[in-house]
Parts: C-alpha cells; sequence; structure tokens
C-alpha cells in the first residue's frame, strides 16, 4: 500500500531498505510490486488523461487515492486504500478502521461497459461513468477500462 501510495502521487523511484527485518510478508508484496511496476511503467509513466476520477473515500478512516493514466487504447484508475495501524494504548490515533470499505467512483467522459481488475481475475461493471468496489485494509486495485467505453478528447497537450 505504501508503495504504490508513492506511486499514484507520482514518485519516479522506490528504494527498499529491508535488512534489518526478515519478515516474509514484506518480501512478497514488495516482489508483487516489483512485478506490477516493471510490468505497468510505460502506463505509470504514460500520459496522464482528460479524465478526472473522484470517489466517495475522501476522509480519515474511509480514504482511497486515485490516479489516471491512458496507454494503449485503454484508460487505467490506479486505486490505494489508505489504512493506518489499529491504535495501542496512549496513542493520539484512536480511529479502529472498518476491515472493507464500499467505494464508490465516478470517471468524467467515460460512458457504460466495464472495466477489467488488473491481476485480479474479474470484472467491475462501468454504467455512466460510475463503478463500485470493495477495499480490504492496504488494498490496491488497478482498473484497466477499454477505450471505446471513453468519450474523446483524451489526452493533455
Amino acid at each position: 500500500m505504501e508503495a504504490w501510495l508513492n506511486v499514484v502521487h507520482g514518485v519516479k523511484l522506490i528504494l527498499w531498505f529491508h535488512y534489518f527485518e526478515y519478515d516474509t510478508i514484506q518480501y512478497q508484496a514488495m516482489a508483487k510490486f516489483t512485478d506490477q511496476v516493471n510490468r505497468l511503467a510505460p502506463v505509470i509513466l504514460g500520459p496522464e488523461p482528460e479524465i478526472h476520477a473522484a470517489d466517495n473515500a475522501n476522509q480519515q478512516a474511509n480514504r482511497v487515492d486515485t490516479m489516471v493514466r491512458y496507454q494503449d487504447g485503454y484508460i487505467y484508475v490506479f486505486a490505494v486504500r489508505i489504512t493506518e495501524p489499529d491504535p495501542i494504548t496512549g496513542s493520539l490515533y484512536t480511529i479502529i478502521e472498518p476491515p472493507t470499505l464500499n467505494v464508490n467512483f465516478q470517471l468524467d467522459k467515460i460512458t457504460s461497459g466495464s472495466a477489467k481488475v488488473v491481476d485480479e481475475d474479474r470484472t467491475v461493471t462501468v454504467i455512466g461513468g460510475t463503478f463500485a468496489d470493495t477495499f480490504a485494509r492496504n488494498a490496491v486495485h488497478i482498473y484497466k477500462i477499454p477505450l471505446r467505453s471513453v468519450y474523446l478528447p483524451l489526452v493533455r497537450k
């Protein structure tokens, strides 16, 4: 989640220093992140389309950040759930986040169709530019929407 949040907010380099903690979950997560970033690098570094994404998850304990890109006839929406650890005794952070968030997305200039969720073997239905999905803690979903679902103009000049 943290690595993808950096990408969504424009970082062009990720460094990972892992030598003091040998947690296999971290290795698996970073291996998946590295694989996805390597495959999707042309998308991530591609043009920002004239399409804006809005969602209903924009407050503490209920937040998903997004990035929209265009590449090879597809619009990609990268969506990352921001997740805080559960509070500990004496912590100033006292909110316990729900295990899942139901998020509604609205994309302007998008018609109806479907969006493939990259690496998840599922699709979500897009109706009038709107679609919904569920986010577990730390979840990252990447939606791939075919160009035929989009009104032009697409790319900023």
